[in-house]
């Protein structure tokens, strides 16, 4: 089984793909961040845009301070 993200209108949907399958089950919510869990509704795999599998994000985020003990020799 794979998850996977994709949209059918403009709303983007996570939903469960089995292998050979050509049908995609909707999941309820967000599996990165609930369990996942089949909301009943079935689409055709070849109706989906398949999208990114993560939401993308604006900026990334970084902490200098683990970075600069080995940047010295530190460590």
């Amino acid at each position: 089984m794979k998850i996977v993200r994709f949209r059918i209108d403009a709303n983007p949907i996570y939903g469960a793909l089995e292998d050979e399958s050509e049908r995609i089950v909707s999941l309820k919510g967000d599996p990165l961040f609930q369990k996942a869990e089949p909301s009943g509704q079935l689409y055709n795999l070849e109706e989906a845009r398949l999208l990114s599998p993560v939401i993308p994000r604006s900026k990334a985020v970084s902490c200098c301070a683990n970075l600069l003990g080995s940047a010295a020799g530190v460590g």
